[in-house]
């Protein structure tokens, strides 16, 4: 531009003066700290994700030694795993934290034996833990708790230390002490608000879905739950959500959910909720046999959990009005294909009943059929669920199931077009698959292929994440002290 006559022209400065080098260094402390520095939050008595410590590096484990299960397994929220000691009572589990923590309350969940006694120790030490001086001190009483219970212990100030040790003695039975959950509760700075699920969230008028929130220490890279204090909101119109994080879908659309505490608030999750299946539609659920039997474990003669001959037992059918409207229902019930009785009943809305069919049992093979709307005058979604054939002494299957999948199973089986309109109508599906199999299974060690049929004598509907009801396994062991069924089976939402 030499030569121009524009004003400055060739004189433009090479450099901003207000970046030269110099000065740049100077601002970089300041403009890193303008980019990075997050808004905090210091919550009391907030639940330490215990975990998240060990994985930053900021806690190690140690317990007595273990011939069951690993000592993770006592911090991580779920009171059906446990960490068990080889006949050594009594136990403990130790925290040690790399910086002191202040803690204000614990929670124990311990299992088998009759009770337990626990309590805890702090220090900030290993060797003042060990040899029980300097900052040694125990922060607890001796408490004492049912086993297959929670027991906790708030502490009359918060107390800081490095090392927190649980110890355990178990009463009843053997000296193996099995130690499911320790929760440690304390002061956490939080900078980071995250909430559980993510993922776009389908849901039905009428459902309900648990959200969780977390609090995160991004410098500590270490997570807290803190579901108590988040406060929760939902968006859209959708629904309503409890304190405690609890979605309650009460009209269809698009919204979300996000959680805030103090200046930090979560990413929001969205969430679609459909109308939920109002169809009218009668649906014979299944065939229950009464009265309920438990079967003895050490009976190798297998005769026990069975009537005995001549005894009365009653059939129950369970029959539901998917349907918005009250409705007249006929049915009939069959002994041996041979009509025994017939009557009407009606059914108000969504209304479910157990209708009675009296005999004396007997150990041979008799087939029971149970008929809703036997000439089919009603109209409804679906005529193949309006009937139900059992063998007398069939083996009983009885699954658990949690409401938001049975709300489910309810809202979309009927799209398959097979009939299916229920949970019950898929776990009918499933039996007669079974005994087809079964009875298709002939090989020439086993020509008859099964003698057994296989029938759906309950289903326990229990609330969202309740299983299993007394330890075990969700799935293989959803109620252990119900032995009514000779095959149980838990479905859960996870």
């Amino acid at each position: 531009m030499s030569g121009s006559n524009h004003p400055g022209a060739g004189h433009w400065p090479r450099r901003n003066p207000i970046l030269s080098p110099p000065l740049f260094r100077c601002l970089l402390p300041v403009l890193f700290l303008a980019f990075t520095s997050r808004a905090q939050v210091t919550l009391p008595n907030a639940k330490l994700d215990v975990l998240s410590s060990v994985s930053a590096g900021s806690a190690t484990l140690t317990s007595t030694p273990l011939d069951l299960g690993v000592i993770n397994n006592v911090f991580d929220s779920n009171t059906n795993s446990l960490a068990r000691t080889p006949n050594v009572n009594p136990a403990f589990v130790q925290v040690a934290y790399t910086q002191a923590r202040t803690l204000r309350k614990f929670r124990v969940y311990l299992s088998y034996g009759t009770s337990y006694q626990w309590w805890v120790e702090k220090a900030d030490s290993q060797a003042d833990m060990e040899s029980r001086t300097g900052s040694y001190a125990v922060v607890t009483p001796t408490n004492s708790l049912a086993s297959w219970t929670w027991s906790e212990s708030d502490l009359p100030a918060p107390v800081t230390a490095n090392l927190f040790k649980l110890n355990v003695q178990r009463f009843g039975g053997d000296g193996y002490c099995h130690m499911n959950e320790w929760e440690l509760y304390g002061d956490v700075v939080i900078d980071q608000l995250n909430i559980t699920p993510t993922n776009s969230v389908v849901l039905y008028v009428g459902d309900t879905r648990p959200f969780l929130a977390t609090g995160r220490n991004t410098a500590a890279n270490e997570n807290y739950f803190i579901d108590s204090v988040a406060a929760w909101t939902v968006t859209g119109n959708i629904g309503a959500i409890s304190t405690n994080g609890v979605l309650t879908a009460t009209n269809a659309g698009a919204g979300s959910v996000y959680a805030n505490i103090s200046t930090l608030q979560s990413r929001a999750t969205p969430v679609n909720v459909f109308a939920a299946n109002d169809q009218p539609d009668i649906d014979v659920l299944y065939l229950e046999r009464t009265p309920r039997l438990s079967f003895d474990p050490t009976d190798t003669t297998y005769h026990s959990g069975l009537p005995t001959n001549g005894q009365p037992v009653t059939c129950l059918a369970h029959v539901k009005n998917w349907g918005t409207n009250p409705v007249a229902v006929p049915f009939e019930w069959r002994f041996d294909g041979a009509t025994a009785r017939s009557g009407s009943v009606t059914l108000g809305a969504t209304q479910a009943v157990a209708l009675p069919f009296a005999w004396s049992w007997e150990t041979n093979t008799h087939t029971i059929e149970f008929r809703a709307d036997p000439d089919n005058t009603l109209a409804e979604l679906s005529k193949l669920n309006n009937r139900r054939v059992i063998r007398s002494n069939a083996l009983l299957v009885g699954p658990w199931v949690e409401q938001s999948l049975y709300n489910y199973f309810h809202n979309t089986q009927y799209k398959l077009l097979d009939g299916a309109n229920s949970f019950e109508d898929w776990g009918q599906r499933m039996v007669d698959r079974w005994n087809w199999t079964m009875h298709k299974a002939a090989f020439p060690f086993a020509p008859d292929a099964f003698l057994d049929d296989l029938s759906l004598d309950e289903v326990v509907i229990v609330p969202d994440n309740a299983l299993p009801l007394a330890g075990g396994s969700a799935g293989n062991d959803p109620d252990s002290r119900d032995r009514t069924v000779d095959m149980e089976w838990g479905i859960g939402i996870e």
